[in-house]
């Protein structure tokens, strides 16, 4: 796969609508493509933040065909795709926060902690989720326009810190930020943000 390719398929990749083999095809073009897996990050990240209040269920048979009816025409664009699928995630919303609030295992495939800076001010949040494959979002809610790269790093149990990726302050002008990891590092205890000297900016602790 190209990046043209990957291009055209990036929007239902991280909507979770790709099937296979296409989609572990895509997949393995952003691991060993930056640009691409910028792209990628960007758009899941903005899925997931959408989907945050919405239980991870599929919708009941007929669900899509009647909201896309409610909604007009869908078109083949990327916009057209991205504003469906935030009509749908806002229709379903509201129909779910009871099964959401009575249901305690909806989440369990995510574990939170709030991200804090060296000054203990609040600065974000950060999510290890297991679906749709293992990885972390970083969300940032003021990012600092510092210039130079940085690293996000997991502990492990037994203490040891991770490289799992870093960015550059650019590539997170969104203030959103995700890359895949090995599913034993969705047990880490913490997550802190690294300069490029070495200095740490931010932590998160998971056990808390």
């Amino acid at each position: 796969m190209n990046c043209d390719e990957f291009q055209e398929q990036v929007d239902d990749l991280a909507l979770g609508q790709l099937e296979e083999p296409r989609r572990s095809t895509a997949l393995a073009h952003a691991t060993g493509c930056q640009s691409c897996q910028t792209l990628l990050a960007g758009l899941g990240g903005v899925a997931d933040r959408l989907l945050l209040a919405a239980p991870q269920l599929e919708p009941p048979a007929g669900f899509e065909s009647r909201a896309l009816a409610r909604m007009g025409a869908p078109t083949a664009s990327r916009t057209g795709r991205w504003v469906t699928a935030v009509a749908a995630v806002l229709i379903v919303t509201a129909g779910a926060v009871l099964w959401w609030a009575s249901n305690d295992d909806a989440a369990s495939d995510v574990v939170a902690a709030r991200i804090e800076a060296a000054d203990d001010v609040a600065i974000g949040a950060v999510e290890l989720r297991s679906t749709p494959t293992p990885h972390v979002l970083v969300m940032i809610d003021a990012p600092r326009p510092d210039p130079g790269t940085r690293t996000c790093e997991l502990q492990r149990e037994d203490g040891t810190w991770v490289p799992v990726g870093s960015w550059e302050v650019d590539d997170i002008a969104a203030g959103v930020w995700a890359v895949g990891i090995a599913p034993e590092l969705l047990d880490a205890t913490a997550m802190r943000i690294v300069a490029d000297d070495g200095t740490v900016l931010a932590t998160a602790d998971f056990s808390s």
